[in-house]
């Protein structure tokens, strides 16, 4: 077995050895903690056209929601938190409910049918971290994609980007002013190169007249 060969086995054993010690402690609950239903969701669950962007507009849902006061035994009160995500029907819900962990880099869904919120398998997210809270899940907006701040974003983004004809217009309109300077500022150097010429020409024939 070549050197590079050996270093290549020893870097699969390694491998082995931690997924194999660190994946049972992420799925044995202190890491990790696979969802089940809480009906204290139920009866906040509310239908909404966008989602929090930030962490000021979150703050202000949180207040009013105040799920932290919802009497509830699915979790602690401070892990009973405020959501806003997409169903499995592609809309945009608000709830209460017990924080969740979001492993693989995917968005998180409300399953209606299960009571509870979950890995979205199906909608990859590039900028979500390998494993975090579903209750930020505000801070990814590409989960997003029917919320309506995503859409008035991506259609101001997609003006600026993708409409060259306003920058084609300005300099057009600055072409055809340089050029009309350009044609007056000839004109002008002519009339004036002719002014000057004339007066000599009077003159010389004045002088032959007085001769």
């Amino acid at each position: 077995m070549t050197t590079v060969a050996k270093a290549q086995h020893k870097m699969y054993l390694s491998l082995c050895i931690i997924v194999s010690v660190f994946l049972p402690i992420i799925y044995s609950g202190s890491l990790y903690k696979m969802p089940t239903a809480c009906l204290a969701t139920c009866p906040t669950i509310k239908t909404v056209k966008s989602c929090p962007v930030n962490k000021e507009e979150k703050e202000e849902r949180e207040r009013l929601l105040a799920c932290e006061k919802i009497n509830q035994n699915c979790t602690e009160a401070a892990k009973f938190k405020y959501h806003c995500l997409m169903n499995e029907r592609g809309e945009l819900v608000e709830l209460c409910a017990p924080m969740v962990c979001i492993l693989g880099r995917v968005c998180a869904e409300f399953n209606l049918g299960g009571g509870l919120i979950q890995e979205l398998h199906t909608k990859n997210c590039k900028n979500c971290p390998f494993l975090y809270d579903s209750s930020t899940l505000f801070e990814y907006q590409e989960c997003f994609p029917h919320s309506t701040y995503t859409k008035r974003k991506y259609s101001k983004e997609k003006t600026h980007k993708s409409n060259p004809g306003g920058t084609y217009s300005i300099l057009l309109v600055f072409g055809i002013l340089g050029l009309v300077f350009l044609c007056s500022f000839s004109v002008f150097l002519y009339c004036s190169k002719a002014s000057n010429m004339k007066p000599s020409k009077d003159s010389s024939i004045e002088e032959a007249l007085c001769d």
